[in-house]
């Protein structure tokens, strides 16, 4: 069997036009992030990075009365969403990686999986933990996208993982 020698060829043949990246800024979103740059790379994908403002702490503070804690909490995490996305556009644009940015409101797990759907994601590239990791192997996120997405999922390992 030859190998397809172009990018396009590549892409047409796996099928990885569209890649989506999850990211919150941890460790292992950054080491997701480089391996979704370099398959993107490899097969001239387009990446979709995508920050979720977990509206779960904010319904919490809001459901102990804590009302303007919770709109500040919304407005934090926007502002880190937009950083952490902004970070990722230059990146991949170094990289010659076209790169679009989208950000979500909701529960990670639920709004990973309708992006990758809305956007026509082919895989979805993402890091075991998130900013709030556990001990467990994978975390509820990693699980949930695992679980609903109905795509391939690549899963990359933190950076201490690899110890």
């Amino acid at each position: 069997m030859v190998a397809p020698s172009s990018p396009s060829e590549r892409s047409a043949r796996v099928g990885f036009r569209r890649i989506l990246l999850p990211l919150d800024g941890s460790d292992c979103s950054k080491s997701a992030m480089r391996y979704a740059f370099a398959i993107a790379k490899d097969y001239g994908s387009e990446v979709h990075a995508v920050y979720v403002v977990n509206e779960a702490a904010i319904w919490a503070l809001e459901g102990q009365g804590r009302h303007e804690e919770a709109r500040e909490e919304g407005r934090r995490l926007e502002e880190e969403g937009e950083a952490i996305l902004s970070e990722a556009s230059k990146a991949g644009a170094e990289l010659g990686v076209r790169l679009v940015a989208h950000m979500e409101r909701g529960i990670p797990f639920n709004e990973i999986v309708r992006a990758s759907r809305r956007v026509g994601a082919d895989a979805i590239v993402m890091g075991t933990k998130g900013s709030h990791g556990s001990r467990s192997l994978l975390g509820s996120t990693a699980e949930g996208v695992i679980r609903y997405s109905g795509i391939p999922v690549l899963v990359v390992p933190c950076p201490a993982q690899h110890r």
